[in-house]
């Protein structure tokens, strides 16, 4: 893979480096969409599958977020945490839409 298209995320948060890592590490580049504070949005160039990256402060802070406004999860849009990362994974196909939510679940 070339350097050229990796993803950076410009934010000093303990899980920056993990996800940078499962973003460039996928099946698909991704194009970064939008950036906040502590929200980034990427979309693969692909299979246009999006997913938004929310940091907090700690597990249970993304936690009580995610049960908030993404549970339960649909067909097109499945949530997940891996530390204090949120990643909210959507999209028109399942297959893909499962394999990224897998990807970045990682070994826990």
């Amino acid at each position: 893979m070339t350097t050229t298209n990796r993803i950076t995320i410009d934010l000093p948060h303990p899980n920056t480096r993990n996800a940078e890592a499962f973003l460039n590490s996928w099946e698909e580049p991704f194009i970064q969409a939008q950036d906040g504070t502590n929200t980034f949005v990427f979309i693969s160039a692909v299979s246009q599958t999006k997913i938004a990256l929310q940091f907090f402060n700690s597990y249970e802070e993304a936690n009580s977020f995610g049960m908030k406004h993404y549970h339960p999860d649909s067909e097109k849009r499945r949530w997940g945490i891996n530390g204090a990362l949120l990643f909210v994974v959507s999209g028109d196909n399942a297959n893909k839409i499962s394999s990224l939510i897998s990807h970045f679940a990682g070994r826990e």
